[in-house]
């Protein structure tokens, strides 16, 4: 039987709701301070498009997974 690699893609998993970014699409990551218990991210994509995430998170490193799909 022969093993099949499965393909992996680089994200960023914001644990509080589940919300996942392909960092191949990422330009930007902005973060803001700590505001009523949780940090914002603001998140620039390569079609223009700025996505706001908002984690209890504070290193955005933190955030970075591998996803086999």
């Amino acid at each position: 039987m022969k093993n099949i690699k499965m393909p992996k893609a680089n994200i960023i998993c914001n644990p509080d709701t589940g919300d996942i970014f392909f960092v191949n699409k990422i330009i930007k990551i902005k973060q803001f301070n700590k505001k009523n218990g949780e940090y914002k991210y603001e998140i620039l994509t390569v079609d223009g498009v700025y996505s706001v995430i908002y984690s209890s998170e504070g290193q955005i490193e933190n955030l970075f997974r591998q996803l086999k799909y």
